[in-house]
């Protein structure tokens, strides 16, 4: 299972919230994915989804929290790989008008896909219409995956920018981006998306993430450290190997003797020591970092002017040519 089904399995299995948000909850599905359909019958409102979770729980808003009869219907997908879908439909011009009433629409019979006026007063109301919204269209991605996004898709600017006006009131700073003639609204930041689902009832689904979240970052820092410790090691190991290969050939061609006694000290240290980093071969001689790198340049640039051509091997070039 998704970790988007996991939050929506936990949405839809909670029934503790107060009528009003119940309310405020069906709304939202109805203005994210419902329709107002006029036929011989009359009136009939319809709300479809591909969740039987989902469709259940529409069902139950309808005619347990709201008093009105309702229907769900399976149609059967017949196209390889497509699932099947489940209609909730509300039927007959006095239960669709009395729905539309309960839920804030008024004024017309027209479906207004925009948040009724006097609709969501409290915080506990904008918090149950995001989870509408959530459940009829959104999607989370897997914390454990590499980037965090949650979205939530509807086909109304107008409405894009009212669920973006919620978000905004929890400085939750949504983004909105046009999607094959529909309006995503999105999150990308980690703590953002914790935020969210924390006000939409997931708290499990919120301490999963948050701890699948903690655990992916531990290891990507300790990645980065063993990545950027290997890198330095590499670097360490590289330059001993070239202090190594010129001091031998000043060593080599006599030129030891030569030395004052601070440049004789640390180049006699670094081949005794090749394995230490400058810090721990400079705790050792009683010098230094930066002091001993300056002497070990100047024994490089002095095997520069007397002839090592930056040869690590060159012993084994001589014993060739030989």
């Amino acid at each position: 299972m998704s970790f988007a089904s996991q939050v929506k399995e936990e949405l839809v299995s909670r029934w503790d919230f107060r009528s009003c948000c119940y309310r405020a909850e069906l709304a939202a599905i109805l203005d994210t994915i419902g329709s107002i359909n006029l036929s011989s019958q009359g009136l009939s409102l319809h709300m479809s989804t591909q969740s039987p979770k989902i469709a259940q729980r529409i069902f139950k808003l309808i005619q347990d929290k709201m008093k009105i009869t309702a229907q769900i219907y399976t149609r059967q997908e017949t196209r390889l790989g497509k699932k099947n879908s489940y209609l909730v439909a509300v039927h007959g011009n006095e239960d669709t008008e009395l729905l539309l009433h309960k839920l804030g629409k008024d004024e017309t019979l027209s479906m207004q896909h925009q948040i009724a006026k006097g609709l969501l007063q409290w915080d506990c109301c904008r918090h149950a219409y995001l989870r509408g919204v959530f459940l009829a269209s959104g999607s989370i991605s897997d914390p454990a995956k590499k980037t965090y996004h949650l979205e939530m898709i509807t086909h109304w600017p107008e409405h894009a920018v009212q669920i973006c006006s919620l978000l905004d009131q929890h400085e939750l700073k949504p983004h909105i981006v046009e999607r094959k003639g529909n309006q995503v609204i999105y999150l990308k930041d980690s703590n953002h998306i914790s935020d969210f689902l924390t006000m939409i009832g997931a708290i499990n689904s919120m301490l999963n993430y948050e701890n699948t979240r903690v655990i992916k970052e531990t290891r990507n820092s300790i990645n980065r450290t063993t990545n950027c410790e290997m890198a330095n090691l590499d670097r360490t190991l590289e330059a001993a190997i070239e202090q190594k290969s010129y001091l031998q050939w000043l060593q080599r061609y006599g030129e030891f003797s030569r030395l004052t006694p601070a440049l004789l000290v640390a180049a006699e240290g670094r081949l005794e020591y090749g394995d230490l980093s400058l810090k721990e071969l400079g705790l050792r001689l009683n010098i230094s970092k930066s002091a001993l790198n300056h002497r070990l340049r100047k024994l490089r640039d002095l095997a520069v002017e007397l002839g090592w051509n930056g040869a690590l091997d060159w012993e084994e070039e001589e014993e060739g040519a030989n």
